[in-house]
């Protein structure tokens, strides 16, 4: 897994690690990696390509409609919105079919 921020990765790094969550993500992308912005899509084929992985194998799960576009930019899977307070949940459903009232929601079949 990988987190693609407009914070600093250092920044980003300690505070995954203060959650003991750092262990779960191969790959940090901040606002230092590129110089092109979440809405272009370069960040997210950044991450997937340090992941090794494919764009069309790859979603984002975001909590705001730039993460939806950076999604959609970098041709990836699929994005889904998390509504955490940032974005009302009828806001986020106007922009992707795959839309969540919280993190409560979410979760993985194998």
């Amino acid at each position: 897994m990988a987190v693609v921020t407009s914070d600093a990765v250092a920044n980003t790094r300690e505070v995954l690690d203060s959650l003991g969550l750092l262990s779960f993500f191969s790959v940090v992308i901040g606002r230092e990696s590129t110089k092109e912005p979440k809405e272009s899509g370069v960040p997210a084929k950044i991450a997937v390509s340090q992941m090794g992985s494919e764009t069309g194998k790859v979603i984002v799960i975001g909590d705001a409609p730039v993460d939806l576009v950076m999604a959609q930019q970098a041709s990836l899977k699929a994005g889904v919105a998390v509504s955490t307070g940032q974005v009302p949940y009828e806001n986020l459903c106007v922009l992707t079919p795959f839309a969540l009232h919280g993190f409560d929601e979410l979760f993985v079949k194998q």
